[in-house]
Protein backbone atom coordinates (compact mmCIF):
# COMPACT_ATOMS: atom_id res chain seq x y z
CA UNK A 1 0.00 0.00 0.00
CA UNK A 2 0.73 3.69 0.24
CA UNK A 3 2.54 3.11 3.52
CA UNK A 4 4.76 0.92 2.16
CA UNK A 5 5.78 2.75 -0.55
CA UNK A 6 6.38 5.86 1.75
CA UNK A 7 8.24 4.11 4.37
CA UNK A 8 10.18 1.14 2.38
CA UNK A 9 10.87 2.15 -1.25
CA UNK A 10 11.07 5.68 -1.28
CA UNK A 11 13.27 6.28 1.45
CA UNK A 12 15.77 3.35 -0.43
CA UNK A 13 15.62 5.31 -3.48
CA UNK A 14 15.91 9.12 -1.95
CA UNK A 15 19.33 7.30 -0.43
CA UNK A 16 20.30 6.01 -4.06
CA UNK A 17 20.64 2.59 -2.17
CA UNK A 18 21.22 -0.53 -4.98
CA UNK A 19 17.80 -2.54 -5.33
CA UNK A 20 17.63 -5.79 -4.68
CA UNK A 21 16.51 -9.18 -6.38
CA UNK A 22 13.05 -9.75 -4.49
CA UNK A 23 12.47 -13.17 -3.11
CA UNK A 24 8.99 -15.34 -4.21
CA UNK A 25 7.01 -14.14 -1.35
CA UNK A 26 8.47 -10.47 -2.13
CA UNK A 27 11.15 -9.77 0.50
CA UNK A 28 14.27 -8.37 -0.78
CA UNK A 29 17.51 -11.07 -1.30
CA UNK A 30 20.91 -10.37 -0.39
CA UNK A 31 21.50 -10.71 -4.37
CA UNK A 32 21.85 -7.03 -5.86
CA UNK A 33 20.33 -6.53 -8.78
CA UNK A 34 22.10 -5.30 -11.72
CA UNK A 35 21.28 -3.11 -14.88
CA UNK A 36 22.29 -3.59 -18.28
CA UNK A 37 25.82 -2.54 -17.94
CA UNK A 38 26.47 -5.11 -15.21
CA UNK A 39 26.47 -2.06 -12.38
CA UNK A 40 24.39 -2.28 -8.96
CA UNK A 41 20.72 -0.87 -10.44
CA UNK A 42 19.65 2.25 -9.16
CA UNK A 43 16.36 3.53 -10.06
CA UNK A 44 15.81 6.97 -11.44
CA UNK A 45 12.50 6.96 -12.57
CA UNK A 46 9.08 5.70 -10.74
CA UNK A 47 5.89 4.80 -12.13
CA UNK A 48 2.26 4.29 -9.65
CA UNK A 49 0.09 2.39 -11.82
CA UNK A 50 -3.23 2.77 -9.86
CA UNK A 51 -3.62 4.95 -6.92
CA UNK A 52 -7.49 3.53 -7.29
CA UNK A 53 -6.03 0.33 -6.03
CA UNK A 54 -3.99 2.31 -2.97
CA UNK A 55 -6.98 4.47 -2.08
CA UNK A 56 -8.97 1.20 -1.93
CA UNK A 57 -6.93 -0.29 0.47
CA UNK A 58 -6.59 2.46 2.62
CA UNK A 59 -10.41 3.40 2.76
CA UNK A 60 -11.05 -0.32 4.29
CA UNK A 61 -8.11 -0.05 6.92
CA UNK A 62 -10.25 2.89 7.72
CA UNK A 63 -14.13 1.43 7.50
CA UNK A 64 -12.69 -1.27 9.85
CA UNK A 65 -11.96 1.26 12.52
CA UNK A 66 -15.15 3.12 11.85
CA UNK A 67 -16.91 -0.67 12.52
CA UNK A 68 -14.64 -0.92 15.85
CA UNK A 69 -16.31 2.79 17.22
CA UNK A 70 -19.83 1.73 15.91
CA UNK A 71 -19.45 -1.23 18.75
CA UNK A 72 -17.76 0.50 21.06
CA UNK A 73 -20.92 3.16 20.82
CA UNK A 74 -23.44 0.32 20.91
CA UNK A 75 -21.78 -1.28 24.22
CA UNK A 76 -22.11 2.26 25.74
CA UNK A 77 -26.09 1.84 24.91
CA UNK A 78 -29.18 0.82 27.09
CA UNK A 79 -32.37 -0.15 26.61
CA UNK A 80 -31.35 -1.22 22.86
CA UNK A 81 -32.37 -4.32 21.42
CA UNK A 82 -29.23 -6.50 20.25
CA UNK A 83 -30.41 -6.70 16.58
CA UNK A 84 -30.71 -2.86 16.30
CA UNK A 85 -26.75 -2.73 17.52
CA UNK A 86 -25.69 -5.17 15.03
CA UNK A 87 -27.57 -2.88 12.41
CA UNK A 88 -26.06 -0.15 13.88
CA UNK A 89 -22.40 -1.97 13.24
CA UNK A 90 -22.85 -3.43 9.64
CA UNK A 91 -24.10 0.23 9.00
CA UNK A 92 -21.44 1.87 10.07
CA UNK A 93 -19.45 4.27 7.43
CA UNK A 94 -16.60 7.07 7.15
CA UNK A 95 -16.75 9.75 9.16
CA UNK A 96 -15.45 13.11 8.07
CA UNK A 97 -12.61 12.56 10.08
CA UNK A 98 -11.60 9.18 8.18
CA UNK A 99 -11.88 11.00 4.70
CA UNK A 100 -9.61 14.52 5.91
CA UNK A 101 -6.89 11.11 6.39
CA UNK A 102 -7.66 9.70 3.16
CA UNK A 103 -6.57 12.85 1.76
CA UNK A 104 -3.64 13.85 3.55
CA UNK A 105 -2.48 10.02 2.55
CA UNK A 106 -2.91 10.64 -0.93
CA UNK A 107 -1.05 14.44 -0.23
CA UNK A 108 1.68 12.87 1.53
CA UNK A 109 2.11 10.05 -1.13
CA UNK A 110 2.98 12.75 -3.94
CA UNK A 111 5.00 14.69 -1.62
CA UNK A 112 6.96 11.69 -0.81
CA UNK A 113 7.18 10.67 -4.43
CA UNK A 114 8.73 14.67 -5.10
CA UNK A 115 11.28 14.33 -2.23
CA UNK A 116 12.44 11.37 -3.82
CA UNK A 117 14.54 12.91 -6.38
CA UNK A 118 13.12 10.95 -8.86
CA UNK A 119 10.82 11.68 -12.03
CA UNK A 120 8.04 9.95 -11.29
CA UNK A 121 4.50 8.92 -13.16
CA UNK A 122 1.12 8.64 -11.17
CA UNK A 123 -2.00 7.13 -12.55
CA UNK A 124 -5.29 7.02 -11.11
CA UNK A 125 -8.89 7.18 -12.67
CA UNK A 126 -10.60 10.01 -13.31
CA UNK A 127 -14.53 11.07 -12.94
CA UNK A 128 -16.68 14.15 -13.45
CA UNK A 129 -16.88 16.30 -10.59
CA UNK A 130 -20.43 16.73 -9.00
CA UNK A 131 -21.97 19.54 -7.62
CA UNK A 132 -25.67 19.75 -5.62
CA UNK A 133 -28.23 20.96 -7.98
CA UNK A 134 -31.69 21.56 -5.66
CA UNK A 135 -33.12 22.86 -8.82
CA UNK A 136 -33.45 19.18 -10.09
CA UNK A 137 -35.28 18.57 -7.28
CA UNK A 138 -34.03 14.95 -4.75
CA UNK A 139 -33.40 11.03 -6.04
CA UNK A 140 -35.84 8.34 -4.97
CA UNK A 141 -34.07 7.85 -1.45
CA UNK A 142 -34.40 11.84 -0.78
CA UNK A 143 -31.09 13.00 -1.61
CA UNK A 144 -30.31 16.05 -3.79
CA UNK A 145 -29.82 15.40 -7.46
CA UNK A 146 -26.16 16.19 -8.85
CA UNK A 147 -24.89 17.91 -11.79
CA UNK A 148 -21.90 17.80 -13.92
CA UNK A 149 -19.30 20.65 -13.49
CA UNK A 150 -17.75 20.03 -16.60
CA UNK A 151 -14.38 19.48 -14.78
CA UNK A 152 -12.68 16.13 -14.12
CA UNK A 153 -11.05 14.79 -11.24
CA UNK A 154 -9.24 12.34 -9.33
CA UNK A 155 -11.41 8.70 -8.24
CA UNK A 156 -9.53 8.33 -4.87
CA UNK A 157 -7.29 10.40 -2.75
CA UNK A 158 -8.27 14.42 -3.14
CA UNK A 159 -5.99 17.28 -3.52
CA UNK A 160 -3.31 14.97 -4.51
CA UNK A 161 -3.03 16.71 -8.17
CA UNK A 162 -1.61 20.11 -6.40
CA UNK A 163 1.76 18.48 -6.00
CA UNK A 164 2.28 17.19 -9.31
CA UNK A 165 3.85 19.42 -12.03
CA UNK A 166 1.95 17.86 -14.86
CA UNK A 167 -1.50 16.88 -14.39
CA UNK A 168 -3.06 14.65 -17.77
CA UNK A 169 -6.43 13.42 -18.67
CA UNK A 170 -6.36 10.58 -20.84
CA UNK A 171 -9.03 9.11 -23.21
CA UNK A 172 -9.62 7.18 -25.84
CA UNK A 173 -11.18 7.25 -29.64
CA UNK A 174 -12.89 4.85 -31.32
CA UNK A 175 -9.79 3.95 -33.51
CA UNK A 176 -8.22 3.09 -30.23
CA UNK A 177 -5.87 5.85 -30.21
CA UNK A 178 -4.74 7.67 -27.12
CA UNK A 179 -5.19 11.31 -26.13
CA UNK A 180 -3.90 13.44 -23.63
CA UNK A 181 -5.26 16.68 -22.42
CA UNK A 182 -3.25 19.01 -20.30
CA UNK A 183 -5.60 20.17 -17.01
CA UNK A 184 -4.27 23.44 -15.70
CA UNK A 185 -0.93 24.45 -15.53
CA UNK A 186 1.95 22.64 -17.05
CA UNK A 187 4.79 23.83 -14.17
CA UNK A 188 7.30 22.22 -16.43
CA UNK A 189 6.28 25.04 -19.00
CA UNK A 190 6.59 22.04 -21.90
CA UNK A 191 2.82 22.48 -22.93
CA UNK A 192 0.21 24.97 -22.31
CA UNK A 193 -3.15 24.33 -20.74
CA UNK A 194 -5.56 22.57 -22.45
CA UNK A 195 -2.90 21.32 -25.21
CA UNK A 196 -4.21 18.27 -26.58
CA UNK A 197 -1.23 15.27 -27.45
CA UNK A 198 -1.74 12.43 -29.51
CA UNK A 199 -0.08 9.27 -27.98
CA UNK A 200 1.47 11.06 -25.75
CA UNK A 201 5.37 9.33 -24.24
CA UNK A 202 7.92 10.32 -22.41
CA UNK A 203 9.99 11.92 -24.86
CA UNK A 204 7.87 14.72 -25.16
CA UNK A 205 9.59 15.96 -21.56
CA UNK A 206 12.61 14.47 -22.38
CA UNK A 207 14.70 18.37 -22.20
CA UNK A 208 13.11 18.34 -18.28
CA UNK A 209 14.47 14.94 -17.17
CA UNK A 210 18.03 15.64 -19.02
CA UNK A 211 18.59 19.17 -17.17
CA UNK A 212 16.51 17.93 -13.86
CA UNK A 213 19.36 16.01 -11.32
CA UNK A 214 18.75 17.11 -7.78
CA UNK A 215 16.91 16.06 -4.43
CA UNK A 216 14.53 18.51 -2.42
CA UNK A 217 14.33 17.58 0.86
CA UNK A 218 10.81 17.08 2.04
Amino acid sequence: DNSTLSKTYIPKIKKMAAGFEQKEDGTDSEQTRLDSDSKPWIPDFIVVDGLKILYDSRQQTYLASSVKRAKVRTQAMENVTSLKKEVMIDGAKLEPADYQKLGFDGAKLIMDLVGSGCHFVVTCFAKSEMVDAPELGKDSFGNIMKKPTGKIITDGFKGMLEYCKTVMVLSADDFGEIHGTIQGKDRTETFKPGTVIDNPHLMLWQNVILKSNYVVEN
